[in-house]
């Protein structure tokens, strides 16, 4: 188990890398203003400056290293100013003082001043874990906003690139109307000649309808991104949007370079075991409850109204107070509860690791597949569009039928629309 949750922490150059990874080349610069027509990398921009879940991140992060000030703090000695005043006192002596004691006077309601300050000397060194927990946390909370930030990026990527994956769907879609809308007016010219028949005629129709209705489904995904867009990035999608930058040099090269690449320079696995250590820390901090505690404390008071003979006693004292814990109710169950974090942060690790690098070794085959099935996907393309092209021929020629030319023409828009999602997923396959 300790070899899974050992801390490897993300050298510079590798966090660039993730991020250059998830930005998909893009260098992050100046913040940009609203604007409508957004490129990538201003869509990018964008999304960074108007997150939400960056603003969020970054108070959790603020709120973590004042954990490290208020560690820090308390290897301070704790100052403090004591006003008493007695409401009413009676004391007695046994055995009884002579006549000629100066405390055989009868004894007033003293009241007292004092500035006292109190230095922790030792404490089982509970406050050194304190601050070393809280430091890991801190360094365990950069990593995590390393990662929210890839996470914001991705999604203004995935909404960029789906905007153009749907804006090109429905372009098929409209291009698929014009193409059936031509056979359906040649097919009821051809008609008034006897040439085709009712049937043929009815079935132009019926496609012309059938692709009216993918149209009017097609618009309406492209209007859930465009939506999508804007609540990531903060502006509406631009009138044009060009197909962003896909750089393969920053990609793993096999399987073996993924694995590597990923256990060394994912953010989230090294704040999941900065978030061990600093359980380790936390169990050790909650065993010091159990060890002795010595301070050294300096005290300047001052009574008046002491008795008839002394109205004012000052007392200036520097001493040593060391205390030996026998029970404190409490302490015991600190020591399990923060053991059992402990644990459960150990498993949490191992946990994320290997399920993260699962779905990463996933993701690089369905990305292969991707790529695999885009290329024949425009290789079917191209040849149902020579297909179209020769049913044309074949109909103007008198020997074609209808159906036939519209199948093709049919067949033809699904292959487009299917090269456009391929690609789609090949580049977010890509950005992950």
């Amino acid at each position: 188990m300790k070899s899974a949750c050992r801390v490897r922490l993300l050298p510079s150059d590798r966090t660039l890398r993730v991020a250059v990874i998830a930005a998909s080349g893009v260098v992050l610069s100046t913040v940009l203003a609203h604007s409508t027509d957004l490129d990538f990398s201003g869509t990018l921009r964008g999304s960074i400056t108007d997150s939400p879940t960056l603003a969020s991140d970054a108070q959790r992060q603020a709120a973590a290293e004042a954990r490290v000030w208020a560690a820090k703090e308390a290897f301070l000695p704790t100052l403090g100013f004591l006003r008493e005043r007695i409401i009413d006192s009676h004391v007695d002596y046994s055995p009884g003082f002579s006549s000629s004691s100066p405390d055989s006077t009868t004894r007033h309601e003293p009241h007292l001043m004092a500035f006292q300050a109190t230095l922790p000397v030792f404490d089982g060194f509970r406050r050194w874990n304190d601050l070393q927990a809280a430091m890991k946390k801190v360094d365990a909370g950069r990593y995590q906003s390393i990662d929210a930030r890839q996470q914001v990026l991705l999604e203004a990527i995935s909404a960029y690139l789906a905007v153009i994956r749907d804006r090109a769907i429905v372009a098929c879609r409209r291009q698929q109307i014009a193409a059936v809308s031509t056979i359906t007016t040649h097919t009821e010219a051809s008609f008034t000649t006897q040439d085709v028949t009712l049937a043929d005629v009815a079935m132009s129709r019926s496609r012309v309808q059938a692709a009216r209705a993918a149209l009017d489904q097609a618009q309406a995904k492209l209007q859930a991104s465009e939506i999508e867009y804007a609540r990531v990035v903060g502006a509406k999608a631009g009138a044009r949007l060009s197909a962003p930058p896909s750089p393969d040099i920053f990609l793993p090269r096999d399987l073996d370079a993924l694995r590597r690449d990923f256990l060394d320079a994912n953010p989230r696995l090294a704040s999941a075991r900065l978030e061990v250590e600093a359980s380790r820390h936390a169990v050790k901090s909650a065993m010091a409850e159990l060890s002795p505690k010595v301070d050294l404390q300096f005290t300047r008071s001052l009574q008046t109204n002491v008795t008839e003979a002394y109205d004012k006693v000052g007392d200036t004292t520097l001493k040593l107070v060391a205390k030996i814990p026998i029970y404190t109710p409490g302490t015991l169950p600190g020591i399990v509860v923060a053991r059992a974090a402990n644990r459960q942060a150990q498993y949490d690790a191992i946990d994320l690791e290997r399920r993260s690098l699962a779905q990463a070794e996933a993701l690089y085959h369905q990305r292969k597949s991707a790529l695999s099935a885009l290329a024949q996907a425009r290789k079917r393309l191209a040849l149902m569009r020579d297909a179209v092209s020769a049913r044309h021929a074949e109909q103007m020629a008198g020997y074609g039928t209808v159906t036939v030319r519209l199948d093709a023409e049919n067949e033809t828009a699904e292959a487009a629309i299917a090269v456009q999602t391929l690609s789609y997923d090949a580049e977010i396959g890509r950005a992950h």
